[in-house]
């Protein structure tokens, strides 16, 4: 048992459960705020802005997975999908935000060939040497932008928004 530990996410009511019956309190503290952020290679001809649809598309399981960019990035590159390792919680957070079927309310597993990958420089050395390849990682991951990738703006109807510490501020 630590005195303090750290997550990117709120406690799981498993969590909280396991800290009551072992009759230890939890306290969440916000120390900051971090971001799902999808990246791609430099030169890749994939789209700079994609719908959280198209998204969930390009990365949730589905009967026809999507295997080329065209529609997308008028491009018939390979559809390359890289994410953080199992068991992390970027990983989990996008699992269960970003490919959560909003008509159904039920998570859309990750596509069975996305290429999990360890955080920090093995990821994006990863996706800078694959065209076509689309990144998943946290914002302060890309902290400075790594030469070589390029951050994906997202709309989620709202119009394209970037990452960056003022929209993550402010929920954009």
């Amino acid at each position: 048992i630590s005195d303090a530990a750290t997550a990117t996410r709120p406690a799981t009511p498993r969590e909280e459960r396991a800290c009551a019956a072992s009759d230890v309190r939890f306290v969440p503290l916000l120390v900051g705020r971090n971001a799902i952020v999808a990246f791609t290679a430099r030169n890749s001809p994939v789209p700079n802005c994609l719908s959280t649809t198209e998204l969930r598309a390009l990365t949730g399981a589905t009967p026809a997975p999507r295997t080329s960019w065209r529609g997308l990035g008028d491009s018939s590159l390979p559809v390359t999908v890289v994410v953080p390792e199992a068991g992390s919680d970027t990983r989990e957070a996008f699992e269960s935000r970003v490919l959560a079927d909003p008509a159904a309310g039920d998570p859309v597993a990750l596509r069975a060939d996305a290429v999990p990958a360890p955080a920090g420089n093995q990821m994006v050395a990863r996706v800078a040497r694959t065209r076509g390849a689309i990144g998943i990682t946290g914002f302060a991951a890309l902290q400075p932008l790594p030469p070589g990738v390029r951050v994906i703006q997202i709309n989620r109807g709202d119009g394209c928004v970037a990452p960056s510490e003022a929209s993550i501020a402010s929920k954009a």
